[in-house]
């Protein structure tokens, strides 16, 4: 298996050279095309009476590209421009003898615009007719996008990097980062750069993203290996000459600003600068670009239960390089360069909410970088053609300042480590490999436009390898605080030795899917796209080469759009996809647990009561009975051992129905309501649950050059039984559910809302000119206007089976699992809302054509209101099993009392809020 990446890099070197040396000598109609499968525009050109118009020569000119493209229609009317970069175009129509039109429109990014444009004979030598923006099947986008240089990205009071689209999207419950598609310029990535607020990069910013998109679904079979949704990035383009830029920013927020649950201030102010150059290398054949990025921030916290401050500093560089070659018209080699590295100190890998004291804190380091390249080209009139291959090497390193190795300690309920790092801190570091090739080809054959492909994904991912041999954890029974110190108790059978054996685990998935759709229009005010693709993933671990996975998936699309008449600005579309979920993301946490085993404590109580002995004591203690008891050769309670099968399954999918009305306002606005229905399942798992429905408003007006208003609007309900659990229940959870004699469904897998749940998501932001002159420069105001209904969350505790269930033959039954002693929606956090204000400045460089001086200060949560830091993480739930005065009861025949059987009480100490009143200072210089 370790010959395949050379052979898939070889085999795709020599694809490369026989493609480039098939099509250079071809020089076409169609020029040079934007970025890789960013936006379509197709449509067809008639005469008065609806007849089709052949030869019209069609050539779109935007800023956005490097040069204008110019095609002519069939001879039933058709035009096409396949992949087009987003940004505002104008598209031109002429003819010999027809009155030439000129069409006004944007494409966002991920767009697929169709467009009819009506041509009548010319009478005299009058100029163009310059229509609106007539999207005739495919309305605006029902994706969020934000647009920068001199827009919404440039201007709003944002932190203008990825995570600004993921916070502005009212819709993000159903596109969560870490299970949609991420693409920077087509480029599929995943290790660190999902927008998350742990272990990933913040990236790149204003002066090297031109658009950010999120969507939320109704993709095309082209998109693959998702839960749902894809978050998108395009990058800006060089052009003819030579133009650069550099940011300063100045910043009193973190880098999760944008998200208003994780927003939090800096210590002192974060620092970042952002610098780029770009130009041509040969005028109209060769460009480059190259950017990079630095960031630099200190957030302060404070711990659970010691309330001990502690600061966590991040330094982050990325980069960005961009070489474009374009030797004859109509095809185009590109070569791209993605990488970024971020340094923590003083950091946990959950974040603030799970630090019990400082010595839990660890050094982190996540590094990644990519290397792509790609052809695209147009082999005839009606057939495009691209293939690209992507290599990407992710790493992650935890390293901890404490001089003597300790054994971590985890607190039962809330997971709260403490005393050593819950990482293995003095391990090589953890290495990713994704490895992907993709194909694809576009045909235009009449009403028909198909689009057909083949890629394939290899994933490697090796562990940490101790140097110092075996690892333990210890899950302590409960914890108890003194004089700033947290000591840990330890009850016989409710505390777990967890032993993590040094073994070669490393995990190998390799995934293929072959597509094809078709957007065909059978009538000029309907369009039908439909398409599906197959997946096949294949999976395994080097102990023993055992096979992990075999799956094969058939995912169905769907989408139909309609407009009843001609006049009338409205459309209706109507959907079906499955979407099925990234293999590597499914089973690397089964594959890396392979061999971890859980033993039970069964000597004397340690400190239950007074006395108490400080931890290292304790420890020692407690690994004196463990040694004596037999050790690593005893029995364990749970042994997670992932289940081998070579089996084929179904990989697991989301099923989505959806709906939607929108209607165009001229070239004003534009307005749509979708209602949507996702249905997540998982053979493999079918005792689980998630659905989600939502209903969504999204509006979008200008008024004139002046202003412009964006509203989003999401109600919604997300339904299961899939949460992940603090605490133990996180660790074990997938092993307790192999186990099913040994709790019911109705308390350990009772369906409600679930922890991402937020029933009520508004997003509303606006831009107004206040002034514009050609000596004073230009003065713009920006608001957004953010709130979301607070979270679901209830109380759950471990609970002891032992003894309640008759053994039905497994070697290691577990002795406690999860009990669910509220509904999972019981208790909701405080709702969230904020407003943002900013105020921009630009001015022209005197002596320059397109030079410009840039300055922004930005005020964030103006009114300065605050709520408690994720206060649902600050509950604990007391049973017998982590608390002996509790009465131990039998949960199958049993309703357990609170005080009695169970408590759920506030843990002390750590007092942490959103982000309160800051502020933001830009200075910049374009030229």
């Amino acid at each position: 298996m370790r010959d395949q990446p050379s052979n898939l890099r070889h085999g795709l070197r020599r694809a490369l050279l026989c493609a480039s040396l098939l099509v250079i000598p071809f020089s076409l109609d169609a020029t040079l095309h934007g970025q890789e499968a960013v936006a379509t525009l197709t449509g067809r050109v008639v005469d008065a009476s609806g007849q089709g118009v052949a030869d019209v020569e069609v050539t779109a000119q935007s800023a956005a590209l490097v040069i204008s493209l110019t095609t002519h229609t069939s001879k039933s009317g058709e035009y096409r421009f396949i992949a087009l970069p987003p940004g505002p175009y104008v598209v031109a129509f002429s003819r010999t003898g027809l009155v030439p039109v000129k069409l006004v429109m944007r494409l966002s990014l991920a767009e697929a615009a169709v467009v009819r444009i009506v041509m009548r004979p010319q009478d005299g030598d009058g100029g163009a007719v310059t229509v609106a923006d007539e999207r005739q099947v495919f309305p605006p986008s029902w994706a969020t996008s934000v647009t920068s240089r001199n827009s919404s990205l440039d201007q709003l009071p944002v932190t203008g990097t990825i995570r600004s689209i993921t916070g502005l999207s009212a819709d993000l419950a159903a596109a969560r980062p870490e299970g949609a598609v991420f693409l920077i310029d087509g480029i599929p990535l995943k290790y660190g750069w999902r927008p998350t607020p742990h272990d990933s990069f913040a990236g790149p910013g204003r002066e090297t993203l031109q658009e950010l998109s999120v969507s939320p679904g109704r993709l095309p079979a082209a998109y693959g290996r998702l839960d749902t949704g894809a978050i998108e990035a395009q990058t800006v383009r060089a052009a003819n000459g030579l133009s650069g830029a550099f940011r300063a920013i100045f910043d009193g927020a973190d880098m999760n600003a944008d998200l208003l649950r994780e927003a939090r201030d800096t210590n002192g102010l974060a620092g970042s600068a952002e610098y780029n150059l770009g130009g041509s290398l040969i005028r109209n054949r060769a460009w480059f670009f190259a950017s990079g990025r630095n960031l630099r921030q200190s957030v302060d916290s404070r711990a659970v239960f010691t309330d001990a401050p502690f600061t966590t500093s991040t330094r982050e560089q990325s980069g960005l390089g961009k070489l474009t070659l374009a030797p004859a018209a109509g095809h185009r080699f590109e070569f791209q360069w993605v990488g970024a590295n971020q340094r923590a100190t003083d950091a946990s890998p959950f974040g603030a909410p799970v630090v019990a004291d400082a010595d839990a804190l660890s050094e982190r380091t996540i590094e990644d970088r990519a290397l792509s390249g790609a052809y695209v080209g147009r082999l005839t009139r009606w057939l495009d053609f691209s293939v690209r291959y992507t290599d990407e090497r992710g790493s992650t390193a935890w390293s901890s300042p404490l001089d003597v190795l300790r054994v971590p300690l985890i607190d039962q309920q809330l997971g709260a480590a403490w005393w050593a790092p819950p990482v293995c801190s003095n391990c090589d570091p953890r290495k990713v490999t994704h490895q992907t090739a993709r194909v694809t080809g576009d045909i235009g054959l009449g009403s028909h436009n198909f689009t057909f492909g083949y890629d394939v994904v290899r994933s490697e991912v090796t562990p940490e390898s101790d140097s110092s041999g075996d690892r333990f954890t210890v899950w302590a029974t409960r914890s108890t605080t003194a004089n700033g110190v947290v000591f840990p108790v330890f009850e016989p059978a409710s505390t777990w030795i967890v032993w993590t054996p040094s073994t070669n685990r490393r995990a190998n998935v390799r995934s293929e899917a072959f597509f094809i759709s078709d957007r065909w229009m059978p009538a000029s005010r309907l369009s039908i796209d439909i398409g599906a693709r197959l997946d096949r993933n294949e999976g395994t671990v080097a102990t023993g080469d055992r096979t992990i996975l075999s799956q094969r998936g058939v995912s169905p699309r769907l989408t139909i759009n309609w407009r009843p008449a001609e006049a009338w600005p409205w459309t209706f579309t109507a959907g079906f996809a499955r979407y099925v979920a990234d293999p590597f993301d499914h089973t690397r946490d089964d594959a890396l647990g392979i061999g971890v085993r859980a033993f039970g404590y069964q000597g004397p109580s340690i400190n239950s009561a007074a006395p108490v002995v400080p931890p290292g004591t304790a420890i020692n203690q407690l690994f004196s009975w463990f040694s004596g008891a037999g050790g690593t050769a005893m029995k364990p309670i749970l042994s997670l051992e992932a289940p081998s099968s070579g089996e084929t399954v179904n990989p697991p999918r989301t099923d989505e129905l959806s709906f939607g009305i929108s209607r165009q306002f001229g070239q004003a606005g534009h307005a749509r309501v979708d209602v949507t229905r996702r249905a997540f399942s998982d053979e493999t798992r079918p005792d689980f649950e998630r659905t989600y429905t939502g209903f969504g408003l999204t509006t979008q007006y200008r008024f004139g050059h002046y202003a412009e208003v964006d509203a989003h609007y999401e109600f919604s309900d997300l339904s299961g039984n899939t949460a992940e659990t603090l605490g133990a229940g996180r660790l074990l959870r997938r092993a307790e559910l192999w186990y099913p004699e040994y709790f019911d469904s109705s308390w350990r897998l009772p369906v409600g809302n679930l922890p991402e749940d937020s029933r009520h998501r508004l997003r509303l932001w606006a831009h107004s000119e206040i002034m514009a002159n050609d000596s004073l420069g230009m003065l713009l105001l920006t608001v957004i206007y953010s709130r979301e209904s607070g979270r679901p969350y209830g109380a759950a505790g471990l609970v002891l089976v032992d003894g309640l269930v008759t053994n039905p033959g497994y070697a290691t039954p577990p002795a406690a699992v999860l009990y669910n002693f509220t509904a999972t929606d019981a208790s909701r956090t405080p709702p969230l809302g904020r407003t943002d204000l900013g105020v921009n400045y630009r001015r022209r460089l005197p002596g320059t054509i397109h030079g410009e001086l840039l300055a922004a200060i930005h005020v964030l949560n103006v009114i300065g209101s605050t709520v408690e830091w994720h206060p649902e993480q600050l509950v604990r739930v007391q049973t017998a099993f982590t608390n002996p005065s509790l009465q131990r009861f039998d949960p199958f025949v049993q309703t357990p009392a609170e005080g009695i059987h169970w408590t759920m009480e506030p843990v002390a100490g750590r007092q942490l809020t959103t982000l309160p009143r800051a502020f933001r200072f830009t200075l910049g210089i374009r030229f």
